[in-house]
């Protein structure tokens, strides 16, 4: 299993833009640069629909560090479990590998 990643280090964070329309998640190395890492888009601005775009744009912030915690969980398991087979594919599939 690869353990090399090509996405921008952590960490992430969220960049709320009350007045455009969209919000961004911008990376740690990318400060002084113009593009963001991802865009979230204003689309749908009922209560309900920011409540989403705010829990998807917090998540999204989150998944470097997701990334690590699982990657340490994988190193330290021993033999084969199911959940180390499910931790494997969430790893591989956020490497884009799967």
């Amino acid at each position: 299993m690869s353990t090399d990643t090509k996405f921008t280090p952590g960490p992430w964070r969220f960049a709320y833009d009350e007045c455009g329309k969209s919000s961004e998640i911008i990376g740690s190395k990318r400060v002084n640069l113009i593009e963001p890492i991802a865009k979230i888009p204003h689309d749908d601005m009922t209560e309900e629909g920011e409540v989403e775009m705010f829990a998807n744009a917090h998540l999204i912030a989150a998944a470097p560090d997701l990334y690590e915690v699982v990657r340490r969980y994988v190193a330290s398991m021993q033999g084969g479990e199911h959940l180390l087979f499910a931790a494997e594919s969430a790893l591989a599939k956020a490497r884009g590998e799967a």
